[in-house]
């Protein structure tokens, strides 16, 4: 009878442990869980800010003052940014060091369509297409 009671201590042991070890792989998987979907928010509003500052811009009817503001927006970021910025104005795409030079071919009188283009891989504006709107009489 002793033998037995022994045998049964040993195996309420092992089930023991297995239980606190099963508790533990549930515990991390979940924590793991939760932890990777905070990143992929965390992740998701960053994409989110930093397209903000140039979509807030899209839209017809834009005037010289939206755009200037939009072209000193685009130099701040790129020159804080490894996610480039690049202005296409009416059919010529701008680099990064030439973006300025827009800001001289603006007109007061005109308004201009305003367009984002996002990167396929990471979903942050990489191009922002300005178009001359031409006023039909």
């Amino acid at each position: 009878m002793e033998n037995a009671s022994k045998a049964l201590m040993m195996a309420a042991g092992v089930l023991i442990g297995l239980l606190i070890l099963s508790l533990a792989v549930f515990l991390f998987t979940n924590f793991g869980a939760a932890s990777a979907e905070a990143h992929r928010k965390n992740e998701e509003n960053q994409i989110n800010q930093f397209n903000a500052q140039f979509t807030v811009y899209e839209g017809t009817g834009k005037r010289s003052a939206n755009l200037s503001s939009m072209i000193n927006k685009v130099t701040m970021s790129n020159g804080g940014s490894e996610n480039k910025v690049l202005i296409e104005f009416d059919g010529k795409l701008y680099e990064e060091a030439e973006i300025n030079n827009i800001v001289d071919l603006l007109s007061a009188t005109d308004t201009y369509e305003v367009k984002c283009e996002y990167d396929s891989a990471t979903n942050l504006v990489n191009k922002i297409v300005v178009t001359k709107v031409v006023e039909e009489e």
